[in-house]
């Protein structure tokens, strides 16, 4: 675990990613390498698709929101990432 911090720490895209509450070390270091660069993806919605974080047919309520909330994550994430900028709650934060 003190490599990957350590890997974590020289990592600027891995630091990005770890503003956001709930990303730690390994979620981070793990979307900075599939996603491998950040223009790969002209819009970030298609950054949930990439990892596979589609809802299926006939899924029930509670893996829905599972899957939801991940895609989500991968969205942001991919945001920050093309922009450079961390993690903040509301554009009012921003002011």
């Amino acid at each position: 675990m003190r490599t990957l911090m350590a890997v974590a720490r020289a990592n600027p895209t891995a630091r990005l990613f770890m503003t956001v509450p709930g990303v730690g070390v390994i979620t981070a270091l793990s979307v900075a390498s599939s996603f491998d660069d950040a223009s790969r993806f002209s819009r970030s919605s298609s950054a949930g698709a990439y990892l596979g974080l589609t809802p299926r047919r006939y899924v029930s309520g509670f893996k829905k929101a599972r899957i939801a909330v991940a895609r989500k994550m991968a969205v942001i994430l991919h945001a920050m990432w093309k922009t450079n900028t961390p993690f903040r709650w509301s554009q009012e934060e921003a002011a």
